[in-house]
């Protein structure tokens, strides 16, 4: 407002003037005050006629919405500022770019007619701009004086009210699809320009920064001093967590972007950031697997009609099931011993669409092999005791718990594992013995016979496994 008296007294102050002179003398003023109300971001002057007003129009929104079928339209760098749900994507921005007044005064101007005039805004429509500048004729018209600050802060301060503007934008009603790319960038550049002029506090060590020496993370809009996060990309990129370069508060997802870690970090740590980000996205590529050897590990495209590669580096011809040497399309990866219990979970916990994978990488056969060895073992395991003479599987069936072992004809006790006397085997099962009264413990029950201590006949029955 103070602005505008100024001007006032400035311009139309000298209208008493009636030289040939004095249209030129106030266009002049005019001129002058405007510069002196704006600065040269917004009012610019080209020659003694001519000029360019950038009008920011203000609104009183927290945000504006974008509203978008999909992200295409988005810049990569920013699509992490997108919300989705579940049939649209939505970009908040604060600012908009500017609507551009470009004047040129006539020889006659103010005293019988008004600047000429265009107007251009990237995502204004043209019936907006018709609307708007038949506005400024009319207030012209009103008052047929120097009129280039009431047309400014029209601009600036009224004409989102005037073309009746909510805080949607809808995309392709309102805005074309191939504008927004120019919306968000312009709307990021703009809050990174607003950022670095004031002053904010580090969430690290608490010192005010300008924010010129500060750094931001996106959506979530922490704000840390600049030193504290370079020593914090440094620890992170050094250990090779790249993919933890999150912001520090607690429970905060944000990420770094990468022109952040580039401001930061020495070129040599940037480069080696670079590389942990194409290696994390190469390994999540399914048509792409990595050297098995160690001295290598470089990235190689696989044959998309077999499970051979061959790597452009050290020229090494694999098979991407088992990370040997090529064994022909035809025969089945060796399936080592140690992996054999690893198979068998897996056969067991899988799918049908599983197994048959199984069966491609080792053959059907060498799989039902592994699974019918594991499951026998298993079976033995719980079913039966080693012998202690020979380790040959025993396992007990109807009878008492001494048994012979049909291997090497040894006397043992079932439930000890212990072997017994040749001479006289079931005194370990008598008073004073090892297994004392345990000869039927946890054997069928109810046999019918009597007097099996003093019985020295071998026709105890076992089975062989």
């Amino acid at each position: 407002e103070y602005g505008k008296q100024w001007y006032q007294r400035r311009v139309r102050g000298k209208m008493t003037d009636s030289s040939c002179d004095e249209d030129l003398e106030m266009q002049r003023d005019e001129l002058l005050a405007l510069q002196s109300i704006y600065d040269d971001r917004e009012f610019k002057i080209k020659g003694e006629k001519q000029g360019i007003f950038n009008a920011n129009i203000e609104h009183d929104m927290d945000t504006i919405q974008i509203i978008m079928t999909n992200d295409s339209n988005i810049p990569n760098s920013l699509k992490h500022l997108c919300l989705r749900t579940q049939d649209s994507v939505i970009y908040n921005i604060r600012y908009l770019p500017p609507l551009t007044l470009k004047f040129e005064y006539p020889s006659n101007y103010p005293s019988e007619s008004h600047p000429r005039i265009s107007l251009n805004c990237v995502w204004m429509t043209d019936e907006m701009l018709q609307k708007i500048n038949d506005q400024l004729l009319d207030i012209w018209n009103e008052t047929r004086d120097v009129i280039l600050f009431s047309w400014t802060s029209f601009l600036r301060d009224e004409s989102w009210e005037f073309l009746g503007l909510t805080n949607c934008f809808k995309c392709p009603n309102f805005v074309s699809t191939a504008i927004i790319d120019t919306l968000c960038v312009f709307d990021f550049e703009k809050k990174l320009f607003e950022f670095s002029r004031m002053l904010h506090k580090c969430n690290v060590c608490f010192e005010e920064c300008i924010g010129s020496q500060c750094m931001q993370f996106l959506p979530c809009d922490h704000v840390f001093c600049k030193i504290c996060m370079k020593g914090y990309f440094e620890v992170l990129i050094n250990g090779g967590d790249v993919n933890q370069l999150l912001c520090p508060n607690d429970k905060c997802t944000s990420i770094a972007l990468p022109t952040q870690v580039k401001e930061l970090v020495e070129l040599e740590l940037f480069e080696k950031y670079e590389r942990f980000l194409l290696q994390r996205t190469l390994d999540q590529m399914s048509d792409v697997v990595r050297c098995p050897r160690k001295f290598c590990l470089n990235s190689v495209l696989k044959d998309t009609d077999s499970n051979m590669a061959q790597c452009n580096s050290c020229s090494f011809i694999f098979c991407i099931l088992c990370e040997k040497t090529w064994h022909g399309e035809h025969t089945p990866c060796e399936i080592k011993s140690g992996k054999f219990l690893e198979l068998y979970k897996a056969f067991q916990s899988s799918s049908d669409a599983e197994r048959e994978a199984l069966y491609k990488k080792y053959g059907k056969a060498q799989v039902i092999n592994v699974v019918a060895e594991i499951e026998s073992a298993e079976y033995l395991k719980n079913n039966s005791k080693p012998c202690p003479n020979c380790g040959a599987a025993v396992q007990l069936g109807i009878g008492c718990n001494k048994i012979v072992c049909s291997v090497c004809n040894n006397y043992m006790c079932y439930l000890c594992g212990k072997s017994l006397s040749r001479s006289d085997p079931y005194s370990h099962f008598r008073p004073g013995g090892p297994c004392e009264n345990k000869l039927y413990e946890g054997t069928v029950e109810n046999i019918g016979w009597a007097d099996e201590l003093d019985d020295d006949s071998d026709d105890d029955f076992i089975i062989f496994v």
